[in-house]
């Protein structure tokens, strides 16, 4: 007998309401010493970047410890790497409050929702995610170094970031659209053109989207040596088996496609926690929507 899920979806706010109305009075309780353990939700790289966001912002906001741990929940786990998927990017997964706690000491974990970032006072939603960004992902020097080693060498006086989505999208997971190649090529023959002394950084998941573009614009466009799909499978297995593959290296991947996504002069894109990061990181980044060619 098929049962019926739907009230579950129902009543899930209300579960969360109640999770995070205890842990906020808790927090406010002297002999108490409570810290969160921020969970994977099991999702792209993003997607648990975003929650995790989330689930050190609400620590923020309560006055409480808390530390970022993506175990083997997380698609990105790669055993030989360690046992936190965070600390493959990012140098630090313990954040502190500062507040003098009782004696009474515990951890819970916390598993946080992709809802929307909530701000701090007098910025905006994408002002504040920059901020925490910076001050909660500080990726390792080595990642640094890889995005300043790539830009010096394949960036021009102007570079066009394209992001094409070749798995997930095509696939419709979660309402996604898929760009055809059309859109995308009409769009770097029209921006190139337009750029005589521009290239193109492609971030993409696909092979054949690397193939296909670098036969069509010969030395205009430019990738990094990442791990890909090369069929109709996703790459990291958020909604199907995925690639078999280093989890690490997936995720520096991805991490820093963003980046040097976050450092072109304009990005073309579809939409996506990717970009999401990207337009968060760099405030001044611009990104549009590819453009049909309807002449």
């Amino acid at each position: 007998m098929a049962i019926d899920t739907k009230w579950i979806q129902r009543v899930r706010p209300y579960f969360r309401g109640a999770y995070d109305s205890t842990l906020t009075l808790a927090a406010k309780v002297p002999a108490l010493d409570m810290a969160l353990s921020v969970q994977s939700k099991r999702c792209g790289f993003f997607g648990d970047l975003a929650t995790a966001l989330n689930g050190i912002r609400f620590a923020e906001r309560v006055r409480i410890d808390c530390a970022v741990n993506w175990d083997k929940r997380s698609l990105y786990f790669d055993s030989e790497a360690g046992p936190n998927v965070w600390d493959y990017c990012f140098a630090q997964s313990n954040f502190n409050s500062n507040q003098s706690r009782g004696p009474i000491r515990f951890s819970l974990p916390y598993y946080p929702t992709a809802s929307g970032f909530i701000p701090y006072s007098g910025s905006s939603e994408r002002e504040s995610l920059s901020h925490a960004i910076s001050k909660f992902c500080k990726p390792h020097r080595f990642i640094e170094e890889r995005v300043e080693n790539y830009m010096e060498a394949q960036f021009a006086p102007r570079t066009l970031g394209v992001h094409y989505r070749g798995t997930d999208a095509s696939a419709g997971f979660e309402g996604r659209r898929s760009v055809g190649f059309p859109e995308v090529e009409h769009t770097i023959s029209k921006w190139l053109k337009q750029n005589r002394d521009g290239n193109v950084f492609l971030a993409t998941d696909s092979h054949e989207a690397v193939e296909r573009l670098s036969s069509r614009f010969p030395g205009a466009i430019h990738w990094q040596d990442c791990l890909r799909s090369h069929n109709e499978n996703s790459l990291h297995g958020h909604y199907d088996r995925g690639n078999d593959s280093s989890g690490l290296k997936k995720a520096i991947d991805v991490y820093t496609d963003a980046v040097l996504l976050s450092q072109c002069s304009l990005v073309y894109a579809d939409g996506s926690r990717v970009i999401w990061f990207a337009a968060a990181k760099n405030l001044n980044l611009e990104v549009r929507n590819f453009e049909s060619d309807v002449s």
